[in-house]
Order: C-alpha cells, then sequence, then structure tokens
C-alpha cells in the first residue's frame, strides 16, 4: 500500500478508537533511529475567549516533563476498519469536520491538510521561519502562537544545539538524544510552552510533558537518572499529559495514554489536581479568565462515527 495512504489511514484509525493524535508522518520516517520513544497523544482544541493582548511582565519558572509512549509498528488495516477510515475522512472533509479541525487549531493542535489526502498532513506554522530573538518579542507582548514556536525551537535546541526545531513544519517532532543538553535552552522550553498554554495553547501542555520524557531518557542514557529526578519527570509527564483532560469537559479520556505505578497513582491524581487550581490562578493574575470549555457537537459526533 502506498506509505501517504498507510499513514492517513492510521491517523483516522487513531482518531475514532482512541482520540489520540499521533505525530504519524514524522514517526513512519524515523522509525529506524534509535533512542526516540513516540508519544500517544490527540490534540482537541476548542475555541477559548483568551485576553491576547495581556503582556505579563513577570517570569516563573515551571517545569513540566511527559511521558512518551512507545508506537506499535503501523500494520495493514482490515476492511471493516477501512469503511470506518473512510467515514472518518469524509466527515473531516464536511462542514462539520472543517468545524473540528478549527476547534482543534484554536487550541494549538499543528495545522493538518485533511482535504488532501495523497500529500504531506501537517501544514506549516506561519512562525516556522522567524528569527528566535524575533519570536521572543512576540512572545513578551502576548502572542501564544510566538510562545509555541520559540519553546519549540528551545526544546529542540536544549538537545541537538540547532536554532529552529523541525516540529514547526512537521507538527511535533523527537530530537536524537545524545550526550548534548543545553539546560538553559531547556528551562526556556519549559517555560514559554507553559506561558502558550496559559494563553490558551491548552494541547502544547502535551509537549511540556514531551519536555520531560526527553529529559528523562538523556538522563538515562547518559547515566545520570537518580530515582528521585525519575519519578518526578514521570510525575511532570503525567500531569502535564492529563491536564488538557481535566480542562476540557466531554474530551475522550484516552486522549493521553499514560498511566503512572500503582503506588504512585494517588499522589499523581493529587499533584494533577494541583496543577489545574495553580493553571486557573495564574490565568486570572494574566487578566484572563478561568480556562472552563465543553466540547462541541461535531466533536461528539466525530467520536461516536463508527460506533
Amino acid at each position: 500500500m502506498n506509505k501517504k495512504i498507510l499513514i492517513l489511514i492510521s491517523v483516522a484509525l487513531i482518531f475514532i478508537c482512541s482520540l489520540v493524535y499521533f505525530s504519524l508522518s514524522y514517526i513512519l520516517a524515523e522509525s529506524s533511529k534509535k533512542n526516540v520513544n513516540k508519544q500517544t497523544f490527540f490534540k482537541d482544541i476548542n475555541g477559548i475567549k483568551v485576553n491576547d493582548s495581556v503582556t505579563d511582565k513577570n517570569s516563573a519558572n515551571v517545569s513540566s516533563n511527559v511521558e512518551i509512549l512507545q508506537l506499535d509498528n503501523l500494520s495493514e488495516p482490515k476492511p471493516e476498519v477501512e469503511d470506518c477510515n473512510s467515514l472518518v475522512l469524509d466527515y473531516l472533509d464536511s462542514a462539520k469536520g472543517r468545524a473540528v479541525i478549527e476547534w482543534q487549531e484554536s487550541l494549538g493542535m499543528p495545522s493538518m491538510d485533511w482535504q488532501n489526502r495523497h500529500s504531506s498532513l501537517f501544514i506549516d506554522h506561519p512562525y516556522k521561519y522567524y528569527k528566535n530573538s524575533d519570536l521572543l518579542v512576540m512572545a513578551k507582548n502576548g502572542d501564544r502562537f510566538a510562545m509555541y514556536a520559540y519553546g519549540q525551537n528551545m526544546l529542540w535546541k536544549a538537545f541537538t544545539d540547532e536554532e529552529l526545531s523541525p516540529a514547526l513544519s512537521e507538527g511535533w517532532a523527537y530530537p536524537e538524544i545524545t550526550s548534548f543538553i543545553d539546560k538553559s535552552a531547556l528551562k526556556e522550553a519549559r517555560y514559554w510552552l507553559y506561558r502558550a498554554v496559559l494563553y490558551g495553547s491548552i494541547y502544547t501542555s502535551h509537549n511540556l510533558a514531551r519536555v520531560a520524557s526527553f529529559e528523562r531518557i538523556y538522563l538515562e542514557q547518559n547515566k545520570l537518572l537518580t530515582p528521585e529526578r525519575d519519578k518526578e519527570l514521570r510525575l511532570e509527564a503525567y500531569i502535564y499529559g492529563e491536564l488538557p483532560e481535566k480542562l476540557i469537559h466531554g474530551l475522550h479520556k484516552n486522549t493521553y495514554q499514560g498511566e503512572p505505578r500503582q503506588e504512585w497513582q494517588q499522589e499523581f491524581d493529587k499533584a494533577l489536581l494541583q496543577l489545574v487550581d495553580n493553571y486557573q490562578k495564574e490565568r486570572v493574575k494574566l487578566g484572563l479568565s478561568r480556562f472552563e470549555m465543553e466540547v462541541p457537537k461535531e466533536y461528539t459526533d466525530l467520536q461516536n462515527l463508527c460506533n
């Protein structure tokens, strides 16, 4: 089967079965690389009433780390699955489907081209070629899309020493983890990605979760990972991965596939509730309203399409 068609079919299947977005196009291209864990995440995003003109003059370090799960190899779909995929793709081509996509993108999901089924899925981020110095100025002025772009670039720089992240053209990307790490860039990535979440890019929270996962991989590979730090990073991965499900009522409960050890479950869930509370308080301090949202009917219809 044509590789790009397989990507589309697989994305659609995962969309319906677990409503989890995978970076499929990148994963297929990079599946032979070592030391790359892949994150199961789906990005659903609702129109939020956000005052983007508010500029926060204060600085706050926000640690956020995420568990990235290993994906199974893609297999040939069964005939009944292909029928479901066709329904999904047809729905996404409709007015209702486009409403779902616009809803998702309004909360920070990378733009995807669902209408052209034979081309690359991802659409370049509008700030793809901006200099980091310009992005930083825009981010400080309250532009949440610049916050996201700058945070992604800093995440890439932290592990590769390269200034521009391919995630701005591939939706999300996975740096090759080596013995190199720029701790200052990693700190910047955490801060600005969380700022984007505060300003309304809710699903950038999953990128925060990935920061934790990448750091844990780095520490483990370089024999620097202590049991204490391992638990801290796993906790941050869990709470940032689960945050969107706590903020968006009606979101599929398997949006983020990550579970802590049984003995940690109660502690991690308590930390998640604390994160939600802190998040709402920080928005109010920025002059923004509390984040309260219901999924749109079009999202629910898509979720139940193949039931």
